[in-house]
């Protein structure tokens, strides 16, 4: 019985050490799986962090193209005005021409009536003196 009762406290301390191994296996096993998960986490965290960076650097890009586009609406508007204030400044200059000139056309006129009605009196007043000094 000895013999028996040293056999049954081997295979007791050998189930004891087959548990006590098993827990530790499953222990070393659930560390494993809670660092794989953490691992997975923290890899699927970062490229979360990526993707939204990747997103506001695109929301940017299109921001920033969208005023490039409008400074270029704007340049272009403002070439228009520019071009439309040239253009009225140049009709302004020629009518202001035009002005001056018809200013000139009349002024040359009213001389040359002048010149007309000085020579026509002139005639007149020679034409008396003439008659005058006929009479005489």
């Amino acid at each position: 019985m000895a013999k028996q009762a040293a056999l049954e406290a081997f295979q007791q301390k050998l189930e004891a050490e087959k548990a006590a191994a098993a827990s530790s296996t499953a222990a070393y096993q659930s560390k494993l799986v809670k660092e794989a998960k953490e691992a997975k986490v923290a890899t699927l965290t970062e490229l979360a962090i990526q993707l939204e960076i990747d997103a506001f650097e695109a929301r940017l890009a299109a921001e920033l193209a969208a005023q490039e586009f409008m400074t270029d609406a704007e340049f272009e508007a403002e070439m228009a005005r520019h071009a439309a204030l040239l253009t009225q400044e140049a009709v302004e200059r020629e009518i202001a021409e035009f002005e001056a000139e018809l200013a000139n056309q009349l002024a040359l006129e009213a001389f040359q009536q002048k010149l007309a009605d000085d020579k026509a009196a002139a005639a007149k007043s020679n034409a008396a003196y003439q008659s005058k000094l006929a009479n005489d």
